[in-house]
């Protein structure tokens, strides 16, 4: 039986993926067990990632902004595991929030959404930089060969963006819900 045109090419893209997936780039366990969920543990995990995000953005905000001349070990742990935090609570939610914006879109309109996504995306990027290099500077940065201005704009830059999430989380909660 000859395979319609339609299904040679899902049969070709299909094995050329396969031929990508090699044991020596594995998936993260985390990520892929979150992002597999249906339902109300979806919504679960698109409730927890912004509160994993705000308490890694607190962690930063509490702990990167440290003199640690001496390579202290212990002054890096709190930063490494606000870090991983923040790369579970963006990489968990991440797929479930594309699904709704994907399944919430009118028919006919997924392309735009699609393309509206990758372009808030830009934006908000270069928004960020944008203010997180104002404050920074504002905060001290350009004084030369200062380490308490590195560390007063690090303190002051993290300290800000915390309220992000923070704020945004309340919001989130409603749509989440509903």
């Amino acid at each position: 039986m000859a395979l319609s045109r339609k299904a040679e090419v899902q049969e070709a893209l299909d094995s050329s993926v396969q031929s990508l997936e090699t044991p020596a780039l594995p998936k993260a366990p985390p990520a892929e067990l979150l992002s597999g969920q249906t339902g109300n543990n979806a919504r679960a995990v698109l409730v927890g990632g912004p509160i994993a995000v705000g308490l890694a953005a607190i962690g930063l905000a509490l702990f990167m902004a440290r003199d640690n001349a001496s390579g202290d070990l212990l002054l890096v742990l709190p930063v490494a595991a606000s870090l991983l935090l923040l790369g579970l609570g963006i990489g968990s939610a991440w797929p479930h929030l594309l699904t709704r914006l994907m399944s919430a879109a009118p028919e006919g309109e997924k392309d735009i959404t699609s393309a509206a996504i990758s372009m808030v995306q830009l934006f908000g990027s270069g928004f960020g930089a944008a203010l997180g290099g104002t404050i920074v500077n504002l905060a001290g940065l350009s004084q030369k060969g200062s380490t308490q201005g590195a560390i007063n704009a690090a303190n002051w830059l993290y300290s800000l963006f915390a309220l992000v999430p923070i704020i945004a989380n309340g919001p989130a909660l409603l749509v989440v819900c509903s």
